[in-house]
């Protein structure tokens, strides 16, 4: 018989990698409730939109919380409780998974009513999520420090994106996690053997904070052998930074835009490129310590990487010997560093992802996650 279980998100469920592939993971051993900002794709999964659960008071204080302290807030301080309280009370739910930290003060009230198993899964480490921005980290980053400290004991299993944000939590919080990185599903797609210019590609989401322009700089340097394309969506609050970006890209002259595709379709898509591009600069402790989904899709799409050296990503590229790490966060060294690439080494490199999307896969970590959810309920 199968048991019950709440996937409790402020996101959309229909395009979020972590939410998808928990679907994936767990509806053939749960029956699955998803609160959320979009109807799941998979019509086997129970949808409430969760802005039905809001009231208008919530909506009020949640508008002057971001009116006085910072123009991005999640779902704000006690959104939605009430109402999901509730509702979680009436339904027997053997195990909840939380994907915002706003969330945290309602596993703990939760688990002083009724037992079930409380999962966190963080898709970063929050905290220091904008610890550049010093008006953010005196306010909503003290905020959400104190939720960590307060309600961290609270969670049953804690899932982290990557071991540096892990180790954080261990030291600052003494709460462990279980890794599972935002890998892409295996894909059987094999590479592809390209001539004429050398073809790279970036895509995930446009938004200043990543400093995009760096790989037009990139690619200003290698010149008319290379093409870039960029491929996403444009943030909200970024369309200015974008008109301004594409404008940027007229001066390298090997600088595409192209516009996204549904999540199921980016490996295919993409598999035609020869090298996957991402330079991101350690502005915070996430970014430093970032692993995107975008590089187990290069993985799964076969493509040679290049990469900054951010720690993570230089960690999977050199493990699996799959592309080209620079020596620091400029333009000139990644570019050196794709310079010494010839066709013949990009192939080798598409080979090696061969055989590291056979490992850094969806289905491994699931198993993974599905065992470890287990053994907590056994």
């Amino acid at each position: 018989m199968k048991r019950n279980m709440l996937i409790l998100t402020n996101r959309t469920l229909h395009n979020g990698p972590r939410m998808i592939r928990e679907f994936q993971t767990f509806k053939n051993d749960f029956n699955i409730t998803a609160f959320g900002l979009s109807k799941p794709l998979d019509e086997e999964i129970h949808y409430e939109d969760i802005n039905q659960f809001r009231t208008l008071p919530l909506q009020i204080t949640n508008a002057l919380l971001r009116r006085l302290f910072y123009k991005k807030w999640w779902g704000g301080v006690a959104e939605y409780y009430p109402l999901i309280e509730a509702y979680i009370l009436k339904n027997n739910f053997d195990a909840i998974i939380i994907h915002d930290p706003t969330f945290l003060p309602l596993i703990s009230r939760l688990k002083s009513k009724r037992p079930f198993l409380s999962i966190y899964n963080a898709h970063e480490y929050h905290p220091l999520e904008f610890e550049d921005k010093p008006q953010w980290t005196e306010t909503i980053g003290r905020y959400l420090t104190t939720l960590y400290k307060n309600h961290l004991p609270d969670i049953d299993l804690m899932i982290n994106v990557c071991e540096g944000i892990a180790q954080e939590c261990e030291n600052k919080f003494q709460k462990k996690s279980l890794v599972i990185p935002n890998v892409a599903n295996e894909s059987a797609i094999a590479p592809t053997e390209n001539t004429g210019i050398i073809k790279l590609i970036y895509h995930g989401a446009i938004m200043q904070s990543r400093n995009i322009e760096d790989m037009i700089d990139v690619m200003k340097i290698l010149g008319n052998d290379y093409s870039l394309d960029i491929m996403g969506m444009v943030s909200s609050g970024n369309e200015s930074y974008f008109a301004t970006l594409k404008q940027y890209a007229l001066q390298a002259g090997n600088v595409y835009f192209r516009d996204a595709v549904p999540f199921h379709e980016i490996v295919p898509t993409i598999n035609q490129y020869d090298i996957g591009l991402f330079l991101l600069r350690p502005n915070n402790f996430n970014y430093t310590h970032a692993l995107p989904n975008k590089l187990f899709e290069f993985i799964q799409a076969k493509l040679a990487i290049a990469v900054g050296p951010s720690v993570e990503m230089k960690r999977v590229v050199n493990q699996y010997h799959l592309g080209v790490v620079s020596d620091d966060f400029s333009a000139e060294s990644l570019a050196s560093a794709i310079k010494q690439l010839d066709r013949a080494a990009i192939k080798q490199f598409k080979q090696h992802a061969v055989a590291a999307s056979a490992i850094e896969n969806a289905a491994h970590y699931a198993n993974i996650y599905l065992q470890q959810v287990k053994a907590f309920m056994n």
